[in-house]
């Protein structure tokens, strides 16, 4: 096995490239993706893409969680695949790109674009809010939240104040509720003010992340909703910062960045006892 790949980030959410004519097997898919973000034995990273041709839109996004499993869509990712994509050529340079996820074809615009990193700003669509106020309880404690999906499901979490160890004791048992029976990513916010507020996600199939777009936009899509918020929101996760706008039917636009790490050879042999 011998794979060229790249490496990139969105605000620290780090991500696996690769063409599809370098995977032809796409049944190796979820395999291979487990292998190569293993941070010990693999690249290491937050998730895996695959670029393909698509039949309704400019390319065609697959994504799959460290674990495995096969995701949505990814706001991070997708940023990061719109850069890869033009790149590596395998679509003209344009202002606005249509790619192709699971979910639907999203609208994706490089307001910025150069080789190593550029600015990207992608329509996410409207969240769906299914719960606004609902209460759970995690170790004998009563936690309020909110439930809904943009594509994938999230839950948000007002908090006094963000804590690492409180994100990595309480996402994954949210994560894997009952009443979640595809799970869930598990959002942690803290309002520092109406422009302003800080984020850490528990992501379902990949853990305590830098950054997650699609939280980021489920935080911001359940703040406005409250109306806590502008429409307008700077929003700052441990990985770095992305920017939020919400139009007036409610759909959810994101602003960031995307960053070229590194491009390489993935020989695989010799990872496979080490699922």
């Amino acid at each position: 096995m011998n794979i060229p790949f790249t490496k990139m980030h969105g605000i620290g959410n780090d991500f696996i490239l690769l063409k599809r004519q370098d995977v032809p097997d796409a049944s190796w898919d979820q395999k291979l993706a487990k292998m190569i973000c293993q941070r010990h034995f693999g690249i290491g990273a937050d998730g895996m893409m695959i670029a393909e041709a698509s039949e309704t839109a400019d390319m065609k996004m697959l994504y799959y969680n460290a674990d495995g499993s096969q995701g949505e869509m990814c706001g991070n990712g997708i940023r990061c695949f719109a850069h890869y994509v033009i790149r590596e050529e395998l679509v003209p340079q344009k202002p606005v790109l249509h790619i192709e996820t699971m979910l639907d074809i999203r609208e994706v615009e490089v307001t910025h674009y150069e080789s190593i990193g550029s600015v990207v700003k992608v329509y996410m669509g409207k969240p769906k809010i299914r719960n606004i106020e609902m209460m759970i309880e995690v170790d004998g404690e009563a936690i309020k939240l909110a439930d809904l999906t943009i594509g994938v499901p999230h839950v948000v979490l007002l908090e006094s104040d963000l804590n690492v160890s409180r994100v990595d004791r309480i996402g994954p048992k949210v994560e894997k509720m009952d009443i979640f029976p595809q799970g869930t990513n598990v959002n942690f916010v803290k309002v520092h003010n109406r422009k302003y507020v800080s984020v850490m996600t528990w992501e379902r199939g990949a853990g305590h992340t830098l950054a997650c777009g699609t939280g980021i936009c489920s935080v911001c899509s359940v703040l406005h909703r409250k109306g806590m918020v502008e429409k307008r929101i700077n929003v700052m996760a441990e990985g770095g910062q992305l920017t939020i706008e919400i139009d007036k039917e409610n759909g959810v636009y994101m602003i960031g960045p995307s960053q070229m790490i590194a491009r390489g050879n993935f020989m695989g042999k010799g990872l496979l006892n080490h699922d």
